[in-house]
């Protein structure tokens, strides 16, 4: 009597000791059970039976033994994985250019050579900044000498302001002199008037004494002139004193930019030497000893040595956005290549945008390896099927039972 055969795939889902249903666990059992007269084979837990059946591929009359094992459930959280496409990125990467035009006078390294952060990598020669250097320091002695030139102005300008306080001092002092002597031949000329008047003195006696008073009354106002000039004299030394000082100041302001000037200089000389911005590796030489280097600031440069940091590195994968929420920082990720061989690299979320491009609907995440030192940089892979290479992928593992 021909048999038929049954394939039977029974998903049960586990209880718990209390009797409800636990969800974070599953058992897929195969089941093979043979119908047919005379044929029958009893399954106990933990035992495996061979149940022959029949197919079109088994020759009549000869039957195909099916092993068949049964399975416990086991209570465990049950984990999805998503494995997306992915590549190697540098963690930094810097294109080196010159700040200042001029010609390569040397390189010190090449591709593939290892860098520590402050070393010189190359060397420009710039001639015409070394005359500009020259005229520089020379503008500087030459502000330098101004500025002292103008303190110099500021002490005599300082001591005419003490010469002409004195005069003043001398003058004022002079016209109490001359004050007291008009008194006296203003009280003379009365005396002289009295004994005129009188008859006791003669009257070429009293012409002499009104000769005296007015003489005074001459001497005191010229004095009193004196005075005046000597005042305008002092307010005239001040003013030069205070012109004397705004000179030092603009003579000190002329040695700042001067400085400034040559500082400006420094700073674009030291451009002429590129230095390793950090410690990585030299992945590109675009120039060479002799070559014409244009300023960055022309816009027309091209680099001249790309350094790319290695101790770490930055897996970049773009996450569909079905897959975007369950993706968060800290997640264990495991990245794989394929150049020589299957490699697998475990690491961790460490970086994610938080925000899906608009173009592809993909969310972009950064991981970062345990051992970033194992592969490189743009890596591509490709599977042992044959088809075409494509970029290495990396699974990201999450539990289902989230939220």
């Amino acid at each position: 009597m021909k048999r038929e055969i049954f394939d039977m795939a029974i998903h049960l889902r586990g209880r718990t000791a209390a009797g409800h249903v636990s969800a974070g666990f599953g058992l897929v059992l195969a089941t093979a059970l043979a119908i047919g007269p005379g044929c029958s084979s009893p399954l106990t837990a933990g035992s495996e039976a061979a149940v022959t059946s029949g197919t079109k591929d088994t020759p009549p009359g000869q039957s195909r033994p099916v092993l068949v094992a049964t399975v416990r459930p086991a209570h465990a959280p049950l984990k999805r994985s998503t494995t997306q496409p992915a590549h190697v990125e540098p963690y930094e990467k810097a294109d080196l250019y010159a700040k200042a035009s001029g010609y390569l006078r040397i390189i010190h390294v090449d591709i593939g050579d290892r860098v520590e952060k402050g070393r010189v990598l190359a060397e420009l020669a710039i001639p015409e900044m070394d005359t500009q250097l020259t005229q520089k320091q020379a503008a500087i002695l030459q502000a330098e000498a101004g500025k002292r030139q103008a303190e110099a102005a500021v002490r005599v300008a300082q001591a005419g302001v003490e010469a002409a306080e004195a005069k003043t001092a001398e003058v004022q002092a002079s016209v109490k002199r001359y004050e007291a002597e008009l008194a006296l031949r203003q009280s003379e000329f009365q005396r002289t008037q009295t004994l005129v008047s009188r008859s006791a003195a003669t009257a070429s006696l009293l012409d002499e004494s009104r000769s005296q008073l007015h003489a005074a009354e001459s001497s005191l106002a010229m004095v009193r002139a004196q005075v005046k000039s000597s005042e305008a004299a002092q307010s005239q030394s001040r003013a030069e004193l205070d012109k004397a000082r705004s000179d030092v100041d603009t003579a000190a302001a002329r040695v700042a930019v001067s400085k400034a000037d040559l500082a400006n200089l420094r700073t674009l000389m030291a451009y002429a030497t590129v230095e390793a911005p950090f410690d990585g590796i030299v992945t590109r030489r675009l120039v060479d000893t002799g070559a014409f280097v244009q300023s960055a600031e022309t816009r027309m440069a091209d680099p001249i040595v790309t350094v790319v940091r290695v101790d770490r590195k930055r897996i970049i994968v773009d996450i569909p956005e079905s897959e975007a929420g369950w993706v968060e920082i800290g997640q264990p990720a495991v990245f794989r290549y394929n150049s020589v061989g299957p490699h697998s690299f475990p690491g961790k979320v460490a970086r994610i945008t938080d925000a899906l491009d608009f173009g592809s609907r993909t969310m972009r995440i950064e991981i970062e390896l345990d051992r970033p030192e194992e592969i490189r940089t743009g890596i591509f892979g490709h599977d042992h099927a044959g088809r075409l290479p494509r970029r290495a992928d990396v699974a990201l593992d999450r539990l289902a039972d989230r939220g």
